[in-house]
């Protein structure tokens, strides 16, 4: 009888712990949604976005939005681009056959490949016959790098975040990676290639300006990967504006025009807009994912405060970088949601800093060519070239690029996220920066370096 009394307090005294500890439960959670509340409404009320609606831009006309002749040129854009990869498959296949048949001949070596960044002539053809096919692609092209506005009314395609994230994670980056990448090839590598072979080397610049210009346009798109397509499309038009003006003469028309856009480029500000853009997407993203997991819904305004925090303290860092600071290691970051998006934020802001690095490797480029002699010695202090002096400093370190006069021409180069200086060494991302093309190396009596 007695035991079974005992049972019963204990029974009693466990459900009264298991009430309060639900009653805890529901305040926590309350007070925490509350704290979540008060954030999401203190960035309103700063014009922060806090969901992809909210990106939603300011209606722009027709005919000053990129995004119209982007759209039209885009099934050509495709089209060409199709036509293109498979010479180029066609031409890699007839390399392996040259390479096997000398193997089974006995005769030592491999078949000569082309330099990387030069396009077979098989390709060249291709190139001239798909663009000759659709002759508007690059006018449309032209138009859109000239607007003065870049519009997206619906990133997502018109699938909403909320019922299908991630049908509108897929859709948002099928349109931003493909067609912005398929115009970035078309003009800074095939029809650049086209100009160069014809000797239009002022021409095959301006492809280079366009790409940049598009390149400008595309950081307005939202989220992390718009950033890293708009980094890798400025990317190849840096490379083959330095293959221009390392392997012969250009106007200085065409490179005060290269200078002048490259002036434009202000990667840290379009790096802290896009991680604005990402922590709106993030929100959205988090509550599609809440809305469907019991699990998620109670650790919801935690998990969420904890991602306003980490995405607080990476918008801190991108300030940093726009002041010309240094950065330490990234903080610790307390959540799993917060924890998820290092990886990619990591990625991204080293993106960011290696295309500082390469735009200002090439404005020096174009401030030694300028100069009466543009074989003499780099000077001792690059302040001495007039560039801005954030234009001539190495963003990982803060000191100046390392310029050399090596076989060739210029090698002009970050130490890269490492701090180690590899010489210039570009594979594996050793260093960032620019240096001669292979046609541009033959022996060249050394001017210097510093």
């Amino acid at each position: 009888m007695l035991f079974a009394k005992l049972l019963k307090y204990i029974a009693v005294g466990l459900g009264a712990c298991l009430v309060m500890l639900l009653l805890a439960g529901i305040i926590w959670i309350q007070i925490t949604n509350a704290r979540l509340e008060r954030r999401l409404a203190d960035l309103r009320a700063g014009g922060q976005p806090t969901s992809l609606a909210d990106l939603r831009p300011e209606p722009v006309a027709p005919e000053q939005n990129a995004v119209t002749y982007l759209r039209q040129a885009e099934a050509d854009l495709m089209a060409i681009q199709a036509e293109i990869v498979a010479e180029e498959e066609k031409a890699a296949e007839e390399q392996a056959q040259k390479e096997q048949e000398r193997e089974n001949e006995g005769q030592e070596g491999e078949t000569p490949e082309p330099a990387e960044d030069v396009v077979p002539e098989s390709v060249l053809a291709a190139t001239r016959a798909a663009v000759a096919a659709r002759p508007g692609v690059l006018a449309l092209l032209k138009k859109a790098a000239d607007c003065p506005a870049y519009a997206v009314n619906d990133p997502t395609g018109g699938i909403d975040p909320m019922v299908d994230p991630a049908g509108a994670d897929q859709a948002m980056v099928d349109r931003i990676n493909g067609p912005p990448r398929a115009a970035a090839r078309l003009l800074a590598k095939y029809w650049f290639a086209c100009l160069m072979a014809q000797g239009k080397r002022d021409e095959a610049v301006g492809c280079c300006i366009t790409t940049l210009k598009l390149a400008r346009h595309y950081e307005h798109e939202p989220t992390l990967i718009a950033f890293l397509v708009s980094a890798a499309c400025r990317g190849m038009a840096i490379n083959a504006a330095n293959r221009a003006l390392q392997t012969g003469p250009v106007s200085e028309g065409a490179r005060k025009a290269l200078d002048d856009e490259l002036a434009r480029h202000d990667v840290y500000k379009a790096y802290h807009q896009t991680l604005a853009t990402e922590r709106a997407y993030g929100l959205d993203q988090f509550d599609a994912m809440a809305g469907g997991m019991g699990a998620l819904r109670a650790i919801r305004g935690r998990e969420m405060l904890c991602y306003l925090d980490g995405m607080e303290a990476c918008l801190d860092r991108a300030a940093q970088l726009a002041e010309g600071k240094s950065l330490g290691l990234m903080p610790p970051l307390k959540g799993i949601y917060a924890q998820l998006m290092i990886p990619g934020v990591e990625a991204t802001e080293t993106a960011a800093m290696r295309t500082e690095a390469t735009i200002n490797a090439l404005r020096v480029l174009l401030a030694l060519q300028r100069r009466a002699q543009p074989d003499a010695p780099a000077p001792a202090d690059l302040a001495e070239l007039g560039l801005p002096a954030r234009a001539t400093q190495d963003p990982f370190t803060g000191k100046p690029l390392v310029v050399k006069w090596v076989e060739g021409g210029w090698l002009i180069y970050s130490v890269n996220f490492d701090l180690t200086d590899d010489g210039g060494d570009f594979d594996d991302n050793k260093d960032a920066g620019i240096g001669p093309p292979e046609e541009a190396k033959k022996e060249k009596e050394p001017a210097g370096e510093m």
